[in-house]
């Protein structure tokens, strides 16, 4: 989480620093990432984009923050990132106080869920590619400078996670077994997992 606050302040620098030659803006933004109703599939959301106008209305940038992804229906998993992606952004009314938008977000997810060891297993996790459409509303200010901003999105991010462990399957089990150590670490099997996590997000910004 330290991590995830010092890139977001790094991101807030490199806007305040550019800020005299180009219309360069910072929003801060946090929401819940869920598949389901109970409050337990409720993972969360915490960004920081800094982004430059191409145009009036279409805006590129950069974002970093820190989420969670719950995933209730194998052991109650919590899984911990670092989303780093670049943004594209198109406001439909840029003159307009409040204005309908549309994001698309493109990144990496770097996992921050530490190995687990034991005698009998080791479990590692690793990120993977995330991409998030949006849509959202703007409402500006009265001094015209800020806004806020409301966005409802779907969320895709891979993750993986890698198992070894000393267990003697049947010869048809579907995990590695009786291979070359090397790759099994200095236990008897390996098996390897893909997660694909498909999300809704709800997200409430400020920008400035």
């Amino acid at each position: 989480m330290r991590i995830s606050l010092y890139l977001i302040l790094i991101l807030m620098g490199i806007s305040s620093g550019y800020g005299q030659t180009k219309k360069y803006l910072t929003q801060l933004e946090g929401g819940i990432l869920t598949y389901g109703v109970a409050t337990k599939e409720l993972g969360y959301s915490f960004r920081g984009i800094s982004s430059y106008d191409i145009s009036p209305s279409a805006y590129f940038g950069i974002g970093s923050g820190y989420e969670q992804y719950m995933f209730n229906e194998v052991d109650d998993k919590t899984f911990k990132l670092i989303p780093i992606f670049i943004q594209a952004k198109y406001i439909l009314k840029p003159e307009k106080r409040t204005s309908l938008f549309g994001a698309f977000d493109l990144g990496y997810g770097i996992n921050l869920n530490k190995k687990e060891v034991s005698n009998l297993s080791k479990i590692s996790y690793e990120g993977g590619a995330l991409a998030s459409p949006q849509l959202g509303i703007h409402w500006k200010s009265k001094r015209n400078k800020e806004y806020f901003s409301l966005a409802i999105g779907y969320k895709y991010q891979v993750l993986k996670e890698d198992n070894y462990y000393n267990y003697r399957w049947t010869e048809d089990s579907p995990v590695l077994w009786n291979a070359d150590n090397s790759l099994l670490q200095g236990y008897d099997n390996y098996s390897y997992d893909k997660y694909h996590m498909h999300r809704l997000s709800v997200m409430l910004g400020f920008g400035f």
